[in-house]
């Protein structure tokens, strides 16, 4: 039996920084999901998560990512858009509903923010804040500090 052993070789944080927004085909995946977190400007972040969507138009985490960034920019309706759309590629992600009571909690939608918290929390997440906030909101404070 013969065995092989081989290493991938590794990109420097430099080089997938400077990749993920001169030539993001270069990257896997994941080096672009990781591209963003090198650094703190929005602006950047967006670009990378933009080509990480292009390139891998199935990945929930760049959606997800690319909404988060969105409505950072206080891009609202942009974010809103790509959660729906992560939404749409999966019912299954806490943080999708999660972000997407925020939103509607922005929107002063308080019934679907319900709504959202709820099926939020039925998939896993720690909603207590933002129901806290949404019950502020609401004008439910006794609910709020529970």
């Amino acid at each position: 039996m013969i065995t092989v052993n081989t290493l991938e070789p590794k990109k420097t944080d430099e080089a997938i920084a400077n990749l993920s927004t001169t030539d993001p085909s270069q990257l896997t995946l994941n080096e672009l999901l990781y591209a963003a977190t090198l650094t703190e400007d929005h602006k950047t972040q967006q670009m990378i998560y933009a080509s990480a969507m292009n390139i891998h138009p199935t990945c929930m985490r760049a959606v997800l990512n690319a909404a988060d960034v969105e409505i950072s920019l206080g891009n609202i309706v942009e974010g809103k858009k790509l959660l729906e759309k992560a939404a749409a590629m999966t019912d299954k992600s806490a943080a999708v509903y999660n972000n997407l009571a925020v939103v509607a909690i922005y929107e002063r939608d308080f019934k679907t923010a319900e709504t959202h918290l709820n099926k939020a929390k039925q998939l896993g997440a720690n909603v207590d804040y933002n129901m806290g906030v949404l019950n502020i909101y609401k004008g439910d404070y006794s609910k709020a500090i529970s």
